[in-house]
């Protein structure tokens, strides 16, 4: 019997499968991020070099690439498909990778997941879909690490366009110290921010017997390292530094080059945020005048209805607890520091106590991640203060970054104070002494916050921003009629009296 002849598509039919190839190839352009970077040429030049060139140190603005330079070559080297143009070092085999970070949480946000693509979409990173089963080739971390922790991935290599293997790529932090990378022989090797020297020699150490490449990418917040000095300085020619200026950013439109440029203009790490040098010297961090940022105590503040944080620091047997409270004008996106508590070697009913006077059972309390920490007694820092019945938040303080990521890092919190200050947005009341000196007197040396200097009720105002998106009206403590009425007079509000 003869097959009967398939009907011929019709004119509909014609569309809708034109339709889904172009919906397919959308889909695919969009998880393809290595092919959106199109990279500029600073960024290009990164990987770009001689086979002599082992070590490769990147020092550039934060956020203009860095990061993204080294994912791009990452993804190359792991699957073998090289760009065109591409007269840098070839793997002609899988290869055994290292992607190393300061801790699990980074290495997972700013390299894993950017590589793989997020937990809910893997194949919309660096690396194309079709070279990793997402179900067999990733091996997440057991045990109560951090959530969605990958131990390590496997990925389809090919040379000359053919399947000859996998590459497998190790995910680690460096915080935990240089032992954790003791044994392995590998190839490639990918750091996102500076290591600790050890960290980096042992590192180095891996790639001895192979002739493999290693790339770092940072911001040189800690100034002239022994680590910086070794690649500024060197003569073996095997390692090689490039400064990453802003100005080289041009993925970045010139508006928002030009509005980082008047961002950091007298930042006190302008040199490393714009231009991917050290910093030299040691110098105040807010060296902002007084009269742009204290207030007098205001009965107006405290009466209105805006928001309210309070940020804490807390001791750990000896040592000060500190707490500041913030009003938050969401509306003009104002910031003014109203109250203050700092003492030490009391009891905790008594640090309680005076949280509760600050608002503490209505007003959320932004705590530390060392809160979480037990003590003699079995208990938590923030088990204690819940269950004084504070209104304690459900995790530590934290920024959400624009792409949906959580960082603590100190100067993140330092660099939103600052720039508030310089735009007349964060105002603190005169009342607040302790806080002012603080302030007033907080230095860096070399990119690094100076150790042992007075900065606890800093730490807790840095808690507070960090999380000014979970404050609250303190609304229970209101009554009159007078508020709403005097909340529309705002708009000519003088701070400066």
């Amino acid at each position: 019997m003869v097959n009967p002849k398939p009907p011929e598509p019709t004119e509909r039919d014609l569309i809708l499968a034109e339709l889904e190839a172009e919906e397919e190839l959308l889909r695919r352009l969009e998880y393809d991020k290595a092919a959106q970077l199109g990279p500029n040429p600073t960024q290009w030049s990164f990987g770009n070099h001689g086979p002599e060139i082992h070590e490769s140190m990147f020092c550039g603005p934060n956020q203009c690439g860095k990061t993204s330079a080294v994912r791009y070559i990452a993804q190359m080297h792991m699957t073998g498909r090289y760009e065109d143009g591409w007269t840098g070092p070839r793997f002609d085999h899988p290869i055994q990778c290292v992607l190393a970070g300061e801790t699990a949480e980074t290495v997972r946000d700013l390299l894993v997941n950017e590589l793989l693509g997020t937990p809910t979409a893997r194949g919309s990173g660096y690396l194309p879909e079709d070279t990793f089963d997402h179900k067999k080739d990733i091996k997440r971390m057991g045990g109560g690490g951090v959530p969605d922790q990958v131990s390590y991935f496997r990925v389809r290599h090919e040379t000359n366009g053919i399947f000859d293997g996998y590459s497998v790529v190790y995910c680690s932090q460096y915080s935990k110290g240089w032992q954790r990378f003791q044994g392995y022989a590998l190839n490639l090797i990918i750091i996102d921010e500076e290591p600790p020297f050890d960290v980096y020699d042992e590192l180095s150490a891996r790639i001895n017997k192979t002739g493999g490449y290693m790339y770092i990418c940072l911001t040189p917040l800690q100034g002239e390292t022994d680590l910086y000095v070794l690649f500024e300085r060197d003569t073996t020619g095997e390692r090689r530094l490039i400064h990453y200026d802003i100005d080289d950013a041009t993925h970045m439109t010139v508006e928002e080059r030009d509005r980082l440029k008047k961002k950091y203009e007298h930042h006190p790490l302008r040199e490393a945020r714009l231009h991917g040098r050290p910093v030299r010297g040691r110098g105040l961090i807010f060296p902002v005048a007084e009269e742009r940022w204290v207030i007098d105590d205001d009965p107006q503040v405290l009466a209105h209805h805006w928001s309210r944080i309070i940020g804490i620091d807390i001791p750990h047997g000896a040592g000060f607890f500190a707490g500041v409270k913030l009003v938050y004008d969401e509306d003009h996106d104002i910031v003014v520091a109203v109250g203050e508590y700092k003492d030490e070697g009391q009891p905790w009913p008594v640090y309680e106590s005076r949280l509760r006077g600050m608002g503490g059972k209505v007003v959320p309390v932004a705590w530390p991640h060392d809160a979480n920490v037990r003590g003699t007694d079995g208990r938590t820092g923030r088990e204690r203060l819940e269950g004084a019945g504070l209104n304690v938040l459900p995790e530590a303080a934290a920024y959400l970054t624009y792409d949906g990521k959580l960082t603590n890092k100190i100067w993140s919190a330092i660099e939103d104070v600052l720039d508030r200050m310089q735009t007349g947005r964060f105002k603190c009341f005169r009342s607040l002494t302790l806080l002012r000196d603080e302030i007033r007197t907080y230095k860096q040396e070399d990119g690094k916050i100076v150790a042992l200097q007075d900065d606890h009720l800093l730490d807790g105002l840095f808690k507070g921003m960090m999380m000014l998106r979970h404050a609250e009206p303190e609304l229970e403590q209101y009554s009159g009629d007078g508020v709403h009425e005097w909340a529309e007079s705002w708009e000519d509000y003088d701070f400066y009296g």
